[in-house]
């Protein structure tokens, strides 16, 4: 009985210190079904814009269904804002789903490649984030690797395949999906959504950004603590 409880604290104190040097694991993806796979049985929360009224401003440092956005040094009088466009119709500025989208108040509804990056915060830590950005244009300006999303872990970013739109394509347009995976029971405070600094300059728009809430894991202290007291016991029990 003693040699059982004495293997059992030891394990734990093994975990525990395995644990607290683990490294994060950052999965990046520009395929949405395997981003759906990796998340498979989460329940993501998904923002589509759709019950925010058309012309509402996110200002810098503010917040929507649980996510804030931070504006990125090239913001300047313009604002983010819902918009409206549609799912089907090539005289609007098409969507992923629905008829509304991130924007921005000016430059025809879009945001500047290059200019209007923008970091996402979320208010719980997550595991896993994606999302959708449309560009005008078949086939599209963008080239491959002109938009990127990287998480404030470091480690990989998703970049964009043009190789790999969205299928079905939103009318006169084509989507492309960004997504980032923490995969070790880790989580993700923050991702950016930028551009790379050489791309030549174009409009765009977001839809879809969906994301799951991480699971809190055991932290290593906590498992010390435990791997301390099963020990103490089991010298308790010895000494008797």
């Amino acid at each position: 009985m003693w040699y059982l409880r004495h293997s059992v604290a030891l394990a734990l104190s093994m975990f525990a210190m395995f644990a607290g040097s683990l490294p994060a694991a950052i999965v990046a993806t520009n395929n949405v079904e395997t981003f759906n796979t990796l998340i498979s049985g989460s329940l993501p929360t998904t923002i589509d814009f759709e019950s925010s009224a058309v012309g509402t401003v996110i200002n810098n440092g503010t917040g929507l269904g649980g996510i804030t956005f931070q504006y990125g040094a090239g913001f300047q009088s313009e604002r983010l804002i819902v918009t409206n466009g549609s799912l089907t119709n090539p005289g609007t500025l098409s969507t992923t789903s629905g008829t509304r989208f991130l924007g921005t108040d000016i430059s025809g509804d879009q945001l500047g490649l290059g200019v209007n990056n923008f970091t996402i915060n979320f208010n719980s830590p997550a595991s896993a984030v994606g999302l959708f950005v449309i560009i005008t244009g078949t086939p599209t300006p963008a080239l491959d690797s002109d938009l990127r999303l990287t998480s404030s872990l470091g480690g990989p970013m998703a970049t964009l395949n043009t190789a790999n739109p969205r299928v079905p394509a939103p009318a006169n347009s084509q989507a492309f999906f960004l997504g980032l995976v923490e995969n070790t029971g880790g989580s993700l405070g923050s991702v950016t959504l930028s551009a790379d600094p050489f791309a030549d300059g174009y409009r765009f728009r977001v839809d879809d950004i969906q994301f799951v809430t991480a699971v809190p894991e055991p932290s290593a202290s906590v498992l010390g603590v435990l791997a301390l007291a099963g020990f103490t016991f089991s010298r308790r029990k010895t000494n008797r």
